[in-house]
């Protein structure tokens, strides 16, 4: 999919390149309202859209698109449009530049944020997963940007990608919130999302220990994981379960609890070791 987005932004003439899948949905007067968030800011190296999704096994069944659209969930509520350096617009979802469709690219950029190498295993890293985020992290934060606070997609959440979910939620969303945090994006609005995303991490942080059919846990880190959430409230209220969790995993001799558990959680009191040398 990633080498499709090369050859497909390459190829597309426009001074603007808005890539849409082919699940994705645009909403009535969208390219519309798109091309006057450009005309009405030239300097606008990117617009980020606003968007609403819905779940959908067999898109032949809709025929009322009026409902279709009424019915289908923002992924944050509409609000006003904000211009400004792209830092200022990043945390205005949770996703923070990872779904291509909302992301309409000055021409140069588009060129660039898809034809980033990334080879390698899939979710293994940012660039290998979603290198527009990391594309627009590393290198536009300071430039112009518009974000339309009102949803212009319609996205289905039926994704393929499942397989690698554990990964999605406990590495490359946070490592998304890190950097975004790194390059000036407000603490506090990245704690937001932080707080949206604890209780898929703590159950995929559960889950994760229990795969037997798949090597996603070789490219986990819990070490990593408990300095990211760590200063955040919820994770102090369930900080003695989540410790429970990988001090079995770590008897147990699983490839993703390979350091002991007081490394892991150097501040928990419930941690307990086995004799040294008894694992």
């Amino acid at each position: 999919m990633l080498g499709n987005l090369r050859e497909t932004a390459n190829a597309a003439p426009g001074q603007y390149i808005w890539i849409i899948g082919d699940d994705d949905i645009l909403m009535p007067g969208s390219i519309e309202r798109v091309l006057r968030a450009i005309d009405c800011n030239p300097r606008a190296e990117l617009i980020y859209l606003n968007y609403a999704f819905t779940t959908i096994n067999d898109a032949k069944t809709v025929t009322d698109f009026d409902a279709f659209y009424r019915d289908a969930k923002p992924i944050v509520p509409s609000e006003n449009d904000i211009i400004g350096p792209i830092r200022t617009i990043s945390a205005r979802n949770e996703n923070i530049f990872t779904a291509i469709y909302t992301l309409v690219f000055r021409r140069d950029h588009a060129i660039n944020a898809y034809s980033q190498n990334t080879d390698g295993r899939p979710f293994s890293s940012m660039l290998t997963c979603i290198p527009t985020t990391y594309y627009v992290l590393h290198r536009m934060m300071e430039r112009q940007g518009v974000w339309i606070g009102s949803p212009q997609v319609v996205v289905n959440m039926n994704v393929s990608w499942m397989r690698y979910a554990a990964l999605w939620i406990l590495e490359r969303i946070p490592e998304a919130y890190e950097v975004a945090e790194k390059k000036g994006v407000d603490r506090i609005e990245i704690d937001r999302w932080r707080r949206h995303t604890w209780p898929g991490v703590v159950h995929y942080f559960r889950e994760i220990f229990k795969e037997e059919n798949s090597d996603n846990a070789a490219y986990f880190c819990a070490a990593r994981l408990v300095r990211r959430f760590k200063h955040l409230p919820e994770f102090r209220v369930q900080q003695d379960e989540l410790v429970a969790v990988y001090q079995n995993a770590w008897r147990a001799g699983h490839p993703a609890a390979a350091a002991a558990p007081d490394v892991v959680f150097p501040n928990s009191k419930t941690v307990q070791l086995r004799p040294h040398g008894s694992r």
